[in-house]
Formats: structure tokens, sequence, C-alpha cells
């Protein structure tokens, strides 16, 4: 990793169009759109995977979505999820807490849940082979995968906005909390820029909006993925690696006044 690969103009000019095209910005009312989630905007959700659906210890006690799923369909065809601590620039370590190595591990191949984060306690419960994701002996937690990562598709976010009759492009999410583990219902608020699509581009940018959606509908619903790809650091450690999403029937519940 290294500060040659920033592209500060680029990066610069996106923002200032951004900043533009947020001068008076224009309510929409609260329902179901098709949203096109940047890179920021997919991790600050697919961050909650690691500790409620892809949790070892809960998902060994029947507490997550996935259990009992295991080769069961539980995402779009397009959805490959790894945890890779290999990746560079995602921060990941070669060995755990307990010493022992870590491995690519195959979440979701092709939709089908594949595989499960286990440390030393939880592979003992599971009769599985440790994979190496123990936080520790006093951990309370359990197995957690901290390297997420989704392959990259073939579209641009300038293609996915070309293909949107009526849609919501969003930035970012900010003060995102989980409701209902188990659903995998989450909220927060949009920041950092929201724009109106209509018949195939950029309109106008839009008041913010809050949210509430379950991130495994989210990756039931994505039409395309996007061929670039953002590391972004976890609040808790390691990083994901994630690219943009067009997802239909996103649910924003409230508007704000600003």
């Amino acid at each position: 990793t290294s500060i040659k690969k920033l592209n500060v103009l680029h990066d610069a000019e996106i923002a200032i169009k951004k900043a533009k095209m947020s001068k008076n910005p224009k309510s929409i009312d609260a329902g179901k759109y098709t949203v096109i989630l940047e890179p920021a905007a997919v991790a600050d959700i697919i961050s909650f995977l690691s500790y409620t659906v892809f949790n070892g210890l809960r998902y060994a006690e029947g507490r997550t979505f996935l259990s009992k799923k295991m080769g069961q369909r539980v995402a779009d065809i397009k959805i490959n999820l790894y945890d890779d601590p290999y990746i560079e620039g995602i921060g990941g370590m070669p060995f755990d807490f307990e010493g022992f190595p870590k491995k690519r591990l195959s979440l979701i191949e092709k939709g089908i849940f594949k595989e499960i984060p286990t440390d030393r306690r939880v592979a003992d419960m599971l009769k599985m082979e440790n994979t190496g994701h123990s936080l520790g002996a006093d951990d309370e937690y359990g197995p957690l995968p901290l390297n997420l990562h989704i392959e990259k598709g073939d579209k641009s976010i300038e293609d996915m906005i070309k293909s949107t009759k009526k849609g919501i492009l969003v930035t970012q999410f900010h003060y995102v909390n989980i409701l209902d583990p188990i659903k995998t219902l989450i909220t927060g608020m949009t920041r950092n820029g929201i724009f109106l699509i209509e018949n195939g581009s950029l309109k106008h940018g839009l008041k913010n909006l809050r949210f509430t959606q379950s991130i495994m509908d989210t990756l039931m619903n994505v039409d395309m993925l996007g061929n670039k790809i953002l590391i972004q650091s976890g609040g808790f450690g390691g990083g994901f690696s994630v690219p943009a999403m067009k997802v239909r029937d996103f649910h924003f519940t409230s508007k704000t006044e600003f």
C-alpha cells in the first residue's frame, strides 16, 4: 500500500461536483427505492455482518440469521463474500489470538452460504476445523471475520446510473446501528451527498433520509456490482474491501429537513 495510489485530483473533482449539486437540496418521500450505494456506503452496512451474521459463536448457539442454512442460498447469485486477511491494505493478521493460522474463508459463493469462522471453542462445539478467528481466550463475542471482501462486478457507477429509471445515489451512511441481529435489521442516516436519479441521469441533491433495512435483504436484491474496490478500515479492527452496489427495494423510513 502506498500513498502514490491516491488519486487526489480525481477525488477532489468528485467532491466539488457533489458539493455543487447538494446546494438547495429537495425533499423526497420515504419509501422503497432502487439505490446505488457507493463503496463507502456498502462498507458502512457490510461491517455489521461480522459480529451478527457471521459470528461463529452465535451460529453455534442458533442465534444468527444463518443458523441451519449452511448450503442454502442467502444472497443474490452475484455475491461472492470472503474473509481474507491477506488482501493488501485490509489490515489483516496471518494468525489469531490463540496462535492459529488464518486462511481465506468462502463465506458466500454465488449466493450460497458456505463457511463460518471458528476458534478452538466453537470448532469443538460444531465439530469443525479451527479457522483461526479467535479474538482471545477471554473474548465474549466469539470468532469473527474482520476482513470481509466482496468480489467486484463489471459495472461503473456511471453504468448503474444510466440503467436506472428512478432511484437514489448514496455516498455514505452515518450513525448506523443494529435493531434486530437475527433479522439483520439495521437503521441509520444518509451522509455526504444523496442525489435523485431520473431517466438515467443525476437530477439534483436530496435532503437526508433515514433507512431501516435488512442487510441480507440488501444482498439478495443486488442488481449490479461495481468494477472498482474500496478498502475501508473497520471500527473494531481489520477492514472491508467492497464495490459499489445497485440494489432494488431499499427502504427509507423517514425524511429530514437537512
